[in-house]
């Protein structure tokens, strides 16, 4: 990673992981999220060039700043998921917390100014059930 960011020669960097380097308030999510924290701010430090960290896992719409030492925040975008979402329940410590809302999709701008993040909430109109004969094939 970080021969890659060196790689990039002053170009702006966007850093996508699963699950996001900062904590959230969702306990049970922020309890079997990222473990290398720390690792991973030592590691950024003095790459001036990663602007952006984009995240899942927590299945809610976030937004933070991971702080990499010396003062220095790379915004954090955290998007919902196609599917199921994490209710509001801040500080449950339950990780397989669900609730039926709609799914979304992050949107990056990336211009001559910077970033700019985007979220669009979607639904998909109701599908048939259908059940397959495992018997069958």
């Amino acid at each position: 990673m970080e021969a890659a960011i060196a790689g990039a020669q002053g170009r702006r960097v966007i850093l996508f992981l699963h699950h996001p380097p900062i904590l959230t308030g969702f306990g049970g999510m922020d309890w079997i999220g990222l473990k290398s924290r720390r690792q991973l701010a030592a590691r950024l430090e003095g790459h001036d060039n990663v602007h952006q960290i984009v995240a899942g896992h927590i299945h809610r719409t976030i937004q933070g700043g991971f702080a990499t030492g010396a003062g220095n925040r790379i915004p954090t975008a955290i998007f919902k998921s196609p599917c199921h979402q994490m209710p509001m329940a801040l500080g449950f410590q339950d990780p397989s917390l669900s609730v039926d809302e709609p799914g979304a999709y992050g949107l990056l701008l990336l211009g001559p100014d910077g970033i700019v993040v985007h979220t669009e909430d979607f639904t998909l109109p109701p599908a048939d059930r259908v059940c397959y004969d495992t018997q069958r094939g």
